[in-house]
C-alpha cells in the first residue's frame, strides 16, 4: 500500500479508501446475509447501523480529534449501511437491486473516505501550526520577562524564534531567538555579560548554554540556547564522506552546539591550541592533522619532542607500504618532515624561514597574475603549516633561562616567533599546542597575539580560559564540562562552546592512506633554498629513530626481495604512478633491514645506526668536556640502551661555555659518592636541596638525580615537606662483632631493639607511619614490619592502625625517642 493514499480515519484503520469502501460493503453484504438466513428481524439492520452513526463518531472524535464534519459523515455512512441492511434482511440480499445498491452505497464510502481523510490532514496541520503558534507566543512572552529578570532591559521585542534544524520541534536540541532591543544605547554586549544568568534562570544543564551573537543592526541581538547536550556521547569523525579541500577553504575542528560545523580558516591565520591532560587536545590536534590531510595544496611539518609521537600514525601507513613494496599505493606520508629533537626543529623552523623570504621575492609576478597581496596557494606552491605539539620546551620562560641564546631550543623558538610574524603572506604558517596559555609555556605575548585561531579544550579552572582568550571574555566552564570540549574563538569573534570529532588511531591511518595521492611536493624554489635541511629529512641519520620499533613493541621487518631492493629512494614525494624517480635526495626504505641480517653497501643501513648515533653523542660530550677517555665513553655510552637516544630531552645539553664549569655526568658514581659525604658532614639534620649543589658544583636537576638513586638504595632519607624540605643519611645498623659467640635470646633481642631504633628514627624524621617504607628501608618482611609497627604504638611513637591510611605519628619531628629504644651507631 501506497503512504499516499494512507488515512487517519478512524473505523478504516490503516486502509486505504479503496479498501475501506470494499470492507465496508463486503462486512454490510455478510451480515445481512446471515441475518436473512437466520429469519432475523429487519429492525436489527437499522438498530446497528443507528448504534454506529452515535457511537463511531463519538468514539473516533475521542480517540482521533477528529473534525465534526467527519463525524456526519461517518454517522452518516453508518445510518446508510444499517438501513441497506434493514431492507436486504426483510426481502434478500442477493437480488440485483439490493447488489446494485450496495455498490452505489460502496462507491459513495469511496468518495467520502478519500474526502474526509485530506480534510483530516489539512485541520491536523492546522491544529499543530495553532500549537507551534501558542507556542512560540507563550515562549516570546517568556523571553520578554526574562529580559526585564535578569538583564534588566525593558520593553524588548521577540523578531523570530527559530528551531535548529535536527528533529522535530519536541526534540531540538534548541533554537534561537532573535530579538529587538529597545532604543537607549543596549545593544549585543549587554545581553553577552547576562548569557550565564540566562542559561540559570532557564535551568539547563551542564553542557548546555546560552550564546549571544550579533544580529542584522547593533540594536538586534540572536541569542542561541542549547536546551539539550547534543554531544554528550562521541562525535566521530566523519570519515566516510573525505574529499579533497583547499587550504583557501575553511577546515572543520568539531560541533558547535547548535549542530554547524565548527570551522577556521588557516591561509593566513596561526592556530593556538591550549588543553591540559586529559582534556582532548591531542584528539583535536589530530583532527586538524586530518583535515590538513585533506588539502591538495598543504604540506606539514610536526615538531613533537616526545619522539615524535604526533606525527608517527601518520607516517605509519607509508612507512608499512614501502616495507611490504607497495609504494605506489601509499606515496607520501600523512605528514612531509618530523622534528623530534631539536638539532631537527631548528633545521626545519631555519629552513621554513628561509623559505618564507625566498618566497617575498621569487614569486612576485605570480602574485602580480592573480592580483593579489598574498601568495597565491595551488598544488605547485603549496601551504607549509608547522605544527608545534608540547610548546612549551620552545616558547616557555624557562627556556630563557635554562638554554643560552645559541642553544637549538632558543634559535628554534626564535625562528618560530618570526615565522609567525611576517610568513603569513607567503603560505608558511604555525599551529602551536601547549598544556597552558601562561608565559610558561609562551614567554612571548606577541606570539599568543598575533593567532588569530584559538581553541581552549576543556578545563574546570575559569582562569586557564582567561589566560588563552586574553581575559577580554567571560567564559564558563559548565559550558565544555567533559573532554572533547572546548572553546573556539575566530578573529574577533566571541569564543564559543564547541565538540571536538574523535579521531581513532585505526581512523588516522585509513585518512593517511586514503589522502596519500592529494598531498603536494614542494615547489623547486622552495626545495632549492631549503636545501639538505629538507631533502635529507628521511636519511636514516636523522629519522631512522622514528622506525626503531612497531607501536607493538615489535622491530619491524621489511622487504629485502630483489625487487624490493631495486626500488627508487624516495622522499615521500618522489615516486610518481609512472614509476619514475624525481631528482630529489631521500633514503631507501627497501634497504632498511632493522635485524641486520641483509647486506647492504648503503651507508645509512639500520645496522650500523646505532654505532653511528653513540658517535655522535661521544662526540658532542666530548665537546662538553665530558667523558673525553675513549675507555670512560665505551663505558658510558655502551652500544646497547637508550643513553644516546636524541629524543630523550635529558641528553639536550647546553653548548660549552668556557666560562662556565664543567657539570658532571649525572650517571658518575663519584658525584654520588661525594653526595654521600656532604650529607655524612651535614649529620642528622641533613641539608637543603640548593646547599647539596653549591656544595657539588652540579645543578639542582642534577642533584635530585642523585638524591633519587639513593633514596631508591635506602641510603638518604627525606626529612619534612614543602619548601622546607631536607635530606640526609638514613640510619644503619652496625655490623655485629662478637667476639665470644653470642647468647641467642639476647641476639635476637638485641637486633629486635635496633630494628626498634632505626624504625623510630625513620618514622619520627619522616612523620610518615607507613608499613610499607619500614619493608623498604630496613629490609624486613611484611611480618616484621608489622611487629615493629606495634611495638611502636605500644611504645606511644605511632597511633592504632586506621583502614586506608598509614599510621598517625604521635612524636614531633627532632624529638628524642622514648626510653627503651636505642639508636645504633653509624659505622
Amino acid at each position: 500500500m501506497s503512504k499516499k493514499t494512507k488515512t487517519a480515519v478512524d473505523w478504516s484503520g490503516r486502509h486505504t479508501p479503496v479498501w475501506t469502501a470494499i470492507s465496508a460493503a463486503g462486512t454490510t453484504l455478510s451480515a445481512a446475509a446471515c441475518a436473512n438466513a437466520s429469519a432475523a428481524a429487519p429492525g436489527w439492520g437499522l438498530a446497528v447501523g443507528a448504534a454506529g452513526a452515535l457511537a463511531g463518531p463519538a468514539l473516533s472524535h475521542v480517540r482521533h480529534r477528529i473534525t465534526r464534519a467527519t463525524a456526519l459523515a461517518h454517522g452518516a455512512l453508518w445510518t446508510g449501511y444499517g438501513a441497506w441492511a434493514t431492507h436486504a434482511i426483510d426481502a434478500s440480499p442477493w437480488t440485483s437491486g439490493s447488489l446494485a445498491t450496495l455498490a452505489i452505497g460502496g462507491v459513495t464510502t469511496y468518495g467520502i473516505t478519500r474526502a474526509t481523510g485530506r480534510h483530516e490532514t489539512t485541520a491536523e496541520a492546522l491544529r499543530v501550526e495553532e500549537a507551534i503558534v501558542t507556542a512560540r507566543l507563550e515562549l516570546e512572552d517568556e523571553w520578554v520577562a526574562r529580559l526585564d529578570r535578569v538583564c534588566r532591559i525593558k520593553d524588548a521585542s521577540i523578531l523570530d524564534i527559530t528551531p535548529w534544524p535536527t528533529g522535530q520541534w519536541e526534540v531540538s536540541p534548541g533554537y534561537s531567538v532573535e530579538i529587538q532591543l529597545p532604543y537607549g544605547g543596549t545593544g549585543v554586549d549587554d545581553v553577552a555579560r547576562c548569557c550565564a544568568a540566562l542559561a540559570a534562570d532557564l535551568r539547563l544543564p551542564d553542557g548546555c548554554g546560552v550564546e549571544a551573537h550579533p544580529g542584522a543592526n547593533r540594536s538586534v541581538v540572536r541569542l542561541d540556547v542549547c536546551t539539550v547536550d547534543a554531544f554528550a556521547n562521541v562525535v566521530p569523525y566523519p570519515v566516510d564522506t573525505l574529499t579533497p579541500l583547499t587550504i583557501n577553504e575553511p577546515f572543520t575542528v568539531g560541533v558547535y552546539r547548535n549542530t554547524r560545523p565548527a570551522t577556521l580558516h588557516k591561509r593566513q591565520s596561526s592556530t593556538l591550541l591550549i588543553g591540559q591532560k586529559r582534556s582532548g587536545k591531542t584528539n583535536e590536534l589530530n583532527v586538524m592533522l586530518a583535515e590538513f590531510a585533506r588539502m591538495v595544496d598543504c604540506l606539514v611539518w610536526v615538531i613533537d619532542f616526545n619522539a615524535g609521537n604526533l606525527a608517527l600514525p601518520w607516517i605509519a601507513p607509508w612507512k608499512q607500504a614501502h616495507d611490504e613494496g607497495r609504494g605506489l599505493d601509499v606515496p607520501n606520508p600523512g605528514v612531509d618532515w618530523v622534528a623530534p629533537t631539536p638539532d631537527e626543529a631548528l633545521r626545519m623552523t631555519a629552513a621554513a624561514l628561509r623559505i618564507a623570504k625566498t618566497r617575498k621575492t621569487a614569486y612576485q609576478q605570480r602574485k602580480l597574475d592573480h592580483d593579489t597581496d598574498l601568495l597565491p596557494i595551488a598544488a605547485d606552491v603549496p601551504e607549509i603549516v608547522i605544527v608545534v605539539d608540547e610548546c612549551a620546551e620552545l616558547l616557555g620562560d624557562h627556556t630563557l633561562t635554562k638554554y643560552p641564546a645559541k642553544h637549538p631550543l632558543r634559535k628554534a623558538g626564535d625562528n618560530l616567533g618570526e615565522i609567525i610574524r611576517i610568513a603569513g603572506d607567503s603560505g608558511v604558517n604555525v599551529v602551536i599546542c601547549g598544556l597552558r596559555g601562561t608565559t610558561s609555556a609562551i614567554h612571548d605575548t606577541n606570539i599568543k597575539a598575533q593567532c588569530n585561531n584559538k581553541i581552549g579544550m576543556h578545563t574546570p579552572d575559569a582562569a586557564e580560559y582567561a589566560y588563552i582568550f586574553d581575559g577580554d571574555y567571560k567564559v564558563d566552564p559548565r559550558d565544555a564540562p567533559g573532554q572533547g570540549y572546548g572553546f573556539v574563538k575566530v578573529g574577533s569573534g566571541k569564543p564559543r562552546p564547541f565538540k571536538g570529532h574523535r579521531l581513532s588511531p585505526r581512523t588516522i591511518g585509513r585518512i593517511a592512506t586514503v589522502t596519500a595521492p592529494w598531498q603536494p611536493a614542494l615547489d623547486p624554489v622552495s626545495i632549492e633554498v631549503a636545501g639538505p635541511d629538507y631533502t635529507d629529512r628521511w636519511t636514516n641519520d636523522r629519522c631512522a629513530h622514528l622506525f626503531t620499533t612497531h607501536p607493538n613493541g615489535q622491530t619491524p621487518t621489511s622487504d629485502t626481495s630483489d625487487a624490493a631492493r631495486s626500488a627508487p629512494a624516495t622522499t615521500g614525494h618522489d615516486v610518481d604512478h609512472d614509476d619514475t624517480e624525481r631528482p630529489r635526495g631521500g633514503v631507501d626504505l627497501a634497504v632498511w633491514t632493522p635485524d641486520g641480517s641483509t647486506e647492504s653497501d648503503d651507508a645509512g643501513d639500520w645496522r650500523d645506526l646505532a654505532e653511528h648515533r653513540d658517535r655522535r653523542h661521544a662526540d658532542r660530550l666530548r665537546e662538553l668536556g665530558v667523558g673525553t677517555d675513549p675507555d670512560t665513553e665505551a663505558e658510558a655510552f655502551p652500544h646497547t640502551g637508550t643513553a644516546d637516544d636524541p629524543t630523550d630531552p635529558a641528553t639536550w645539553t647546553a653548548p660549552a661555555d668556557d666560562t662556565a664549569p664543567t657539570k658532571p655526568d649525572p650517571t658518575d658514581a663519584p658525584a654520588r659518592e661525594r653526595l654521600l659525604e656532604v650529607l655524612r658532614d651535614a649529620g642528622p639534620d641533613g641539608t637543603a636541596v640548593g646547599e647539596l649543589a653549591r656544595t657539588l658544583g652540579v645543578s639542582r636537576k642534577t642533584t635530585y638525580q642523585h638524591l633519587g638513586h639513593h633514596q631508591e638504595q635506602g641510603t638518604v632519607i627525606k626529612i619534612g615537606d614543602g619548601p622546607r624540605v631536607r635530606y640526609a643519611l638514613a640510619p644503619t645498623p652496625a655490623p655485629a662483632t662478637p667476639t665470644t659467640p653470642p647468647d641467642t635470646d639476647a641476639t635476637e633481642h638485641d637486633a629486635t631493639e635496633d630494628l626498634l631504633a632505626l624504625a623510630t628514627e625513620l618514622i619520627v624524621a619522616t612523620q610518615f607511619g607507613s608499613t610499607s617504607m619500614l619493608m623498604r628501608k630496613l629490609r624486613v618482611t611484611y611480618n616484621q614490619a608489622g611487629r615493629l609497627m606495634d611495638e611502636l604504638e605500644r611504645r606511644g611513637v605511632v597511633g592504632p592502625a586506621a583502614e586506608g591510611r598509614n599510621r598517625d605519628v604521635l612524636m614531633p619531628a627532632g624529638s628524642t625517642p622514648h626510653a627503651g629504644t636505642r639508636r645504633p651507631a653509624h659505622h
